[in-house]
């Protein structure tokens, strides 16, 4: 090859890499301007209506929370005064009859009281949350995943800690319809139950 046949291929490679690094550096530059809101009042658009959007969820959802706190705090008083007992038994003793105390109405009301209150048992919500685990993890959503089991965990360990600190006893046990050995308040069934699948 004579020196003439050299230099243009050597001519047309210099050419070959301008080009590919002239559309290189155009496509990096427009990623950064899509990236940077500043530069792109599109894009800086959407994200302000984004925030409009969550703006109202976030103060709704801060009101039900500070007004859960409220109730939860009142009945903690309550509690801890003991003041509601005496009224508590009498709605109890309003709820049933006989001798010994039995509930009033038919006999499979009371077993589809006990069966509704199942759906809070530990069995039954141990088994839902490894179900959606699966599911997760399966799906590949691992950080839902490991937001199940923070909260689902984390909500027994605060209910077993608030139980403790409260020590309130159960019911007579001529009031009871199933016999549990733990303190009452808070509830363990309403409190997991709403942890989990709320």
């Amino acid at each position: 090859m004579d020196g003439r046949g050299g230099a243009a291929i050597s001519l047309r490679r210099r050419r070959r890499c301008v080009s590919r690094n002239s559309r290189h550096g155009a496509a990096v530059n427009s990623e950064a301007r899509s990236a940077d809101p500043g530069r792109n009042p599109s894009r800086a658009r959407a994200w302000l209506g984004r925030i409009r959007r969550v703006k109202p969820l976030l103060l709704c959802n801060a009101a039900v929370f500070l007004f859960a706190c409220w109730v939860f705090g009142f009945v903690a008083d309550e509690v801890r005064e003991q003041e509601h007992l005496q009224w508590e038994k009498h709605v109890m003793l309003a709820l049933r009859t006989g001798e010994p105390p039995h509930p009033i109405g038919p006999h499979w009301l009371a077993e589809v009281a006990r069966d509704v209150t199942g759906l809070g048992s530990v069995a039954v919500l141990s088994f839902f949350v490894l179900l959606v685990t699966a599911f997760l993890l399966f799906t590949r959503r691992r950080v839902a995943a490991l937001i199940l089991l923070a909260a689902s965990f984390g909500g027994l360990a605060i209910n077993h800690t608030l139980k403790s600190a409260f020590s309130r006893a159960r019911p007579d046990e001529s009031l009871r319809l199933i016999e549990i050995e733990s303190w009452s308040f808070p509830s363990g069934h309403a409190m997991s139950s709403a942890t989990i699948y709320l």
